[in-house]
Parts: structure tokens; sequence; C-alpha cells
């Protein structure tokens, strides 16, 4: 994807950014690449019941949920409590963070 396909500063994707995201998926999927999605998703977090050990669950705000295993989680950012559900759409992911991103697969230096 180029660089100008979506909102790389923070803020949230605008409907051009999306629709140029739309435009590289559909080119990619139609040459069949193989490709590496990096997706950002906020909601709650759970470990997945009924599945193999493993497995985590995110509830996003519009009540969809999302299963995935650790392997592919890059990172993991605690955010603030919200006061709406409009909070969080409307303010820039560093304006909610409460607590440093934890990296995942990384250690510390001290």
């Amino acid at each position: 994807m180029s660089a100008g396909s979506g909102a790389l500063d923070g803020s949230p994707a605008t409907p051009s950014s999306a629709q140029a995201s739309e435009t590289c998926l559909d080119a990619a999927a139609a040459r069949g690449d193989l490709v590496e999605v990096v997706l950002v998703l906020r909601g709650r977090l759970r470990r997945r019941r009924g599945c193999a050990k493993g497995f985590w669950s995110l509830r996003l705000e519009d009540g969809h949920c999302r299963v995935f295993s650790p392997e592919t989680v890059i990172a993991v950012t605690p955010l603030a409590p919200r006061n709406g559900s409009a909070a969080l759409r409307t303010q820039s992911p560093a304006a909610t963070r409460s607590t440093p991103r934890l990296a995942v697969g990384t250690t510390s230096n001290g």
C-alpha cells in the first residue's frame, strides 16, 4: 500500500483514504499477492472460550468480535476510560493512551 493511502499520522481514516485502501486491497487480491495486513482494532479484550488455548477475542464498539492468535500481535496499547462512545472516535490514539504502548516480543534493556 502506498504511503498516501491511509491515515499514517494517527488521525482517523477519511473516506478518501478508506477508498484508496479498498483499491489497494482489491488489486492485491486480484493478483493473488501474498500480503501482510496491519490493522488497528479497539475494543474489550478477552481470552477466547471454546477455542484452542491461545486465541483471543476483541469485542469492537459496533458489537462485532475479531478472533486472533497471539502470534499476530505486534503491540497492545491500553486506552484511557471513555466518557462516551464518540470520545474514542474523535481523539487521536495518542490522546486516548493512558499508559505507554506495550510492545510484544521485545526485551527491556534495564
